[in-house]
């Protein structure tokens, strides 16, 4: 019998997931969303269905690929610490909250990102960042895939109001 194509004579057939978990570790496709919430901001029915719609928007954009995203990069998430996942199937989250210039979380801002969990969580890397507070965020991780390392980011600054800048 002929070994399957790509596959070396002798070697053990492989699953369908570990033939995507070694396609997502040779390239990746990165996309990135202002998402503005991943949580209603508001206890009421319009806040919470919009909030719906959303999370059912980001999750149909992962079939939305052929291949599919390898990491989605996610600004204006609204999310606090106390927020600590953010669940799409087949994705981990990785985020960082917003916090105010004294240093306070605050529901509002953030920046986050949804890895692929063909990417084992041993080749992701949170890198360093950064202390800022008040209207910039930033998140940056380090994936090591089968042809090196690559570092990917999200940096989110809110643009001042056109009354706020110098004329």
């Amino acid at each position: 019998a002929m070994p399957s194509a790509g596959l070396a004579a002798g070697a053990p057939p492989q699953t369908a997931h570990a033939t995507a978990a070694a396609a997502a570790l040779a390239a990746l496709v990165v996309i990135s969303v202002n998402c503005c919430g991943l949580r209603p901001k508001r206890a009421n029915t319009k806040s919470r269905r919009a909030f719906q719609l959303k999370k059912a928007a980001l999750i149909e954009m992962t079939t939305m690929f052929d291949p599919p995203p390898s990491v989605i990069f996610l600004q204006e998430t609204w999310l606090t610490p106390a927020d600590s996942m953010f669940l799409v199937p087949g994705y981990r989250f990785y985020g960082r909250s917003r916090l105010t210039i004294r240093g306070r979380p605050t529901a509002s801002g953030g920046v986050g990102a949804l890895v692929s969990d063909d990417i084992p969580v041993s080749r992701v890397s949170r890198m360093p960042h950064f202390e800022e507070s008040g209207s910039c965020g930033m998140l940056f991780l380090e994936l090591t895939l089968t042809t090196g390392s690559v570092m990917l980011g999200a940096i989110y600054s809110e643009l001042p109001s056109p009354a706020a800048l110098p004329s």
